[in-house]
């Protein structure tokens, strides 16, 4: 973060409340790069509750492929990889919520 320069406790500006830095200059870019990590954790969350979101419609729409393969065409193919496919995106969207979960927010 900022220049670089390693800095002992006196050397420090007095009025630092974050991580230690050299001059008022670098201690505002640190608060910048720390906005813009911030930023991009919310939106990976925000992403991956949207991909959950998409997994769970899909496999909601996989199983009644799957149903509705049972009625009007019994092809024993078409049932199991409907199926199959719907258990898959349940599983990917349950995945995808617990990450969207587990991104450390401030």
């Amino acid at each position: 973060m900022g220049c670089g320069r390693a800095l002992c406790r006196e050397c420090t500006p007095s009025s630092s409340t974050g991580p230690l830095t050299c001059s008022s200059v670098c201690a505002e870019e640190a608060g910048q790069l720390r906005t813009s990590v911030q930023l991009l954790l919310d939106r990976s969350a925000q992403n991956a509750r949207a991909s959950a979101v998409y997994c769970y419609l899909s496999a909601v729409f996989s199983g009644g492929a799957a149903i509705a393969a049972w009625f009007w065409l019994p092809s024993p193919f078409l049932m199991a990889f409907a199926g199959g496919s719907a258990l898959v995106l349940a599983a990917a969207g349950f995945w995808h919520g617990r990450v969207g979960k587990n991104i450390p927010r401030n």
